[in-house]
């Protein structure tokens, strides 16, 4: 039964990079500069190249389940809040730039969730 929570979390991605990128495109270029514009571009590219893992996750869990597709799933989703959301909120300065430590975190989440998965496959 776990896969069917990646297949939700890469279904939510999906609508969230969809649904952020198409603001993105049409409501943001009026607030953002051309940096911060970059800034939240690639915030909804990680959103969408993410959302294709999390559902590749979850037929992948179909198939094997293990503490190594759940913690790739979890690194998946923290990762995303934390990498894509930092972003979103840098580039509208919504988020004090002390606080740009979280970005690389998350990229870290993400690294870990990519690892986990590849341990998935070898591991059970």
């Amino acid at each position: 039964m776990n896969w069917i929570i990646w297949f939700r979390m890469g279904a939510l991605s999906g609508f969230l990079g969809v649904l952020l990128g198409a603001f993105g495109a049409h409501a943001a270029k009026k607030y953002l500069g051309d940096h911060e514009l970059e800034i939240y571009k690639l915030a909804c590219s990680y959103i969408l190249w993410h959302t294709a893992a999390l559902l590749a996750l979850g037929a992948l869990a179909t198939r094997i389940d293990s503490r190594w597709v759940t913690a790739s799933g979890i690194c998946f989703s923290l990762g995303l809040l934390l990498f894509s959301g930092s972003l979103f909120l840098l580039s509208f300065s919504w988020l004090p730039r002390s606080y740009g430590f979280i970005t690389p975190i998350g990229g870290a989440l993400l690294l870990a969730g990519w690892i986990l998965m590849v341990c998935a496959t070898i591991f059970t």
